[in-house]
Parts: structure tokens; sequence; C-alpha cells
């Protein structure tokens, strides 16, 4: 399964420059929850414990498998890996 990775970083948020996110495509063979967290360490760089949400809420592991050509936002903190489900929404146009 492919999912997008978007990576920001402490450095990223206090800094002033306002780029895009950089985004990080990546292939997990396996989509279980074990190969995602590694996955997401990996892009990273850092085995900080991770927190996996959609919205508030931490997302089941059951759940993760589920999800069809999902999109994270990554957040590097001091202490933690914070990586949220984006929404992909479309939206039709008349």
């Amino acid at each position: 399964m492919w999912i997008s990775l978007k990576l920001l970083t402490v450095e990223g948020l206090q800094s002033e420059n306002t780029e895009e996110l950089q985004s990080h495509e990546v292939f997990i063979r396996n989509m279980s929850p074990a190969s995602f967290k590694a996955n997401v360490r990996r892009i990273a760089r850092s085995v900080k414990p991770l927190i996996l949400l959609n919205g508030l809420f931490n997302i089941r592991e059951t759940t993760l498998v589920y999800l069809a050509q999902p999109a994270f936002v990554v957040y590097v903190s001091q202490d933690s890996i914070i990586c949220s489900l984006i929404e992909n929404k479309k939206t039709e146009k008349n």
C-alpha cells in the first residue's frame, strides 16, 4: 500500500519560512502497525515513541490496515513522533 507522509519538525514550526511540507511517498508491503511505525521512524530519522492519530483520536491497529491511500502529517517533537491522518475528501464541481 502506498502512503504519503508530510514531515514537520520543531524547527519547521519555529521558522518564518512558510514552505510547503516535504512529502514522502512510501510503499509498505505489509501494512501492519509495526511496519508502519518502522517506516515513519525511518523517514523521520528518529526512534522516539510514535503516537498515531485521526484528529484527536488514536487510530486502532485494526483500522490502519483498512485505510485506502492514507496520507499523514508527521510531527517530530522533542520527546515523541506524532503522526496524524489527513482526511482524503474530494469535492466535486458542478
